[in-house]
């Protein structure tokens, strides 16, 4: 059975992130997979000589946080308990699921952002920067903006590139499958209407048993014709895939993903190259 890990720091973004993904997401992967419940910690620094150390407390501290989590997800999500996983660890939050990626070869990491500040976070250095740069698997990230709606319709924004970087589109197609949910694939062009007809069939092949279709909208801004497309189809999950010296880095860079991150209502899914 695939696992997922998820990142959690007892924060109110954390804490909305869990209860989003029992509504949202749970009633679909329960049973489906392994749920690996993560609290990374460490001492934090006070900038003078510490005479105590306060692993033994901040251990015990994690691990009584993870298990009411736990019952949480157990209850709520309906998770079983045999596919339920709680690592409280010392060290850097990247360091440990770089750790825990190499042994449990998730097929999904899910954490908790303030939403409003997402793009701050990804470009700054941040923890969500970090692992979205650092650990090549699937990555949810749920704003704090995010409601608790049910996950029937995924919008996943294209560039039309996805001929070139089918592994990763199959690695999305797969969770769609798992989520049993309407596929709804867009492009948003400002101008002419590019030549799809190649981009249709190449995609097709790897579409079946999904109900997908194609969409095509013009729109003078990119960002809000995206956003005004998820909210108008009321769509649960916006999904992208982020390309190593494209579509990740330089739209993170743009007023488009900057918009779209900032603007996020909707948990968001980004599929690494």
């Amino acid at each position: 059975m695939k696992s997922i890990l998820f990142l959690t720091n007892f924060s109110s973004a954390a804490n909305h992130a869990i209860r989003n993904f029992a509504k949202t997401f749970g009633p679909k992967l329960a049973g489906r997979y392994n749920l690996i419940l993560i609290n990374a910690w460490k001492q934090p620094r006070t900038g003078h000589f510490q005479m105590i150390n306060l692993d033994e407390y901040l251990a015990e501290i994690s691990s009584i946080d993870l298990k009411r989590e736990a019952e949480f997800i157990i209850n709520e999500l309906k998770w079983p308990r045999k596919n339920l996983k709680l690592v409280s660890k010392k060290g850097e939050i990247t360091d440990v699921v770089k750790q825990l990626t190499k042994v449990h070869h998730p097929e999904l990491i899910v954490f908790g952002t303030k939403g409003t500040n997402l793009f701050r976070e990804i470009v700054a250095g941040s923890t969500t920067g970090r692992i979205l740069r650092q650990i090549k698997v699937p990555t949810l990230l749920i704003p704090e903006s995010a409601q608790n709606n049910t996950c029937d319709k995924i919008v996943f924004a294209t560039d039309l590139q996805e001929c070139r970087n089918k592994d990763d589109f199959e690695k999305l197609t797969g969770l769609v499958r798992k989520m049993m949910a309407d596929f709804l694939i867009l492009h948003v062009y400002t101008e002419e209407k590019p030549n799809v007809d190649k981009f249709e069939q190449c995609m097709e092949p790897f579409l079946s048993g999904i109900n997908y279709s194609f969409h095509y909208e013009q729109h003078v801004n990119i960002e809000s014709g995206i956003i005004e497309f998820v909210s108008n189809m009321q769509a649960g999950l916006l999904a992208l895939i982020g390309r190593k010296d494209d579509l990740l880095i330089q739209l993170l860079k743009h007023s488009v993903t900057q918009g779209i991150v900032q603007r996020a209502s909707v948990p968001l899914l980004i599929i690494h190259e």
